[in-house]
């Protein structure tokens, strides 16, 4: 039950290393971000938040 409510995405069948709903938190804001865009991206702390990212290892 785990494995299939926090490591598969609907969109695809393989497993991944961030949680499928995570995926679905992150397209919602992305979309949210869209609908109302504003001029400053910065959040209060100075940071410009990004979408997320897989992981990489760094050899």
């Amino acid at each position: 039950l785990t494995y299939y409510l926090c490591f598969t995405d609907p969109r695809s069948s393989t497993s991944e290393a961030i949680p499928s709903l995570i995926h679905q938190a992150d397209l919602a804001a992305s979309n949210a971000r869209d609908l109302f865009p504003e001029t400053d991206t910065s959040t209060t702390d100075g940071y410009a938040a990004d979408a997320l990212e897989e992981p990489t290892l760094i050899d």
